[in-house]
């Protein structure tokens, strides 16, 4: 609970800040306008999302902006450069006002993306429609439908998250997916890519 309230509290201050209703005035300021926090009211300068930061797609300086908050709001782990997060990307949504972790977020690209003893897989889905309902971070089951009669449908792998989702050009056949996957279930998808289908569904969590 006191973290919690914690959490919230630190998410008000840092609102008010970027609002411009405590801060020194500029976008990196320098204080809270009166003595809150360490060293007369300097407080620990904290990297924060200046607006709300999607999954998936690289930050840049204008979507983040530095503040000073007491130091026992400070919570592990956080940025205090903004140049130290710029170009990486969010691992999930991030609401305006919040702090910026090294776990919040990961380098670009796919490898980026990826976790120990996981591979960064290319897939390419048959139905480029059904690709645009998707997200970074979603975790997909993938199916593979044969092309040859009989038409059987077979789980090739579950659960894999969505790590990017490319931009489709106009003469591309269906989308194409990078997910996370094991390297025993990115070679049964390269194999299934050859002769079926692939397609997906997105598992009730």
């Amino acid at each position: 609970m006191a973290v919690a309230c914690a959490a919230g509290s630190l998410a008000l201050l840092v609102s008010s800040l970027i609002g411009g209703d405590g801060g020194s005035g500029g976008p990196f300021g320098d204080g809270f306008g009166g003595g809150v926090g360490d060293g007369g009211g300097r407080g620990v300068r904290v990297v924060v999302a200046a607006r709300e930061l999607p999954a998936g797609r690289p930050v840049g300086a204008g979507d983040l902006t530095e503040v000073r908050v007491p130091a026992g709001m400070v919570p592990d782990g956080v940025l205090t450069r903004v140049a130290g997060a710029v170009g990486r990307v969010p691992v999930a949504a991030v609401r305006r006002g919040e702090a910026l972790t090294d776990v919040r977020l990961r380098r670009a690209g796919p490898a980026g993306a990826v976790g120990p003893g996981l591979v960064a897989a290319p897939v390419r889905m048959a139905d480029a429609a059904a690709v645009r309902l998707l997200r970074s971070g979603d975790r997909i089951d993938v199916l593979a439908v044969d092309v040859e009669p009989p038409a059987e449908v077979r789980t090739v792998a579950a659960g894999l998250p969505v790590i990017e989702i490319p931009p489709t050009g106009p003469t591309d056949e269906g989308a194409l997916l990078m997910l996370a996957a094991t390297p025993t279930q990115a070679l049964a998808l390269a194999r299934e890519s050859t002769t079926a289908r692939l397609s997906f569904t997105l598992p009730a969590r």
